[in-house]
């Protein structure tokens, strides 16, 4: 395994990745993929991996400024 591997993605994924150097990656159909908006504190798809659409329970709104 590459020293620069993140475990959590590994164990995700089963690639020699990492968050600054990962994919590319095709999402599966009925699968979705988040990403945190604080790449270095955010505990997204990078790590967790897939999330199945049909778990999806509610809306995130932002408001406009």
């Amino acid at each position: 395994m590459n020293p620069n591997t993140d475990q959590d993605i590994h164990k995700a994924y089963h690639k020699d990745w990492n968050a600054d150097n990962f994919g590319p990656i095709t999402v599966p159909e009925g699968k979705l993929f988040f990403l945190g908006d604080n790449r270095n504190a955010s505990l997204d798809s990078r790590y967790l991996g897939f999330v199945n659409e049909n778990e999806i329970v509610a809306r995130v709104f932002y408001p406009r400024n």
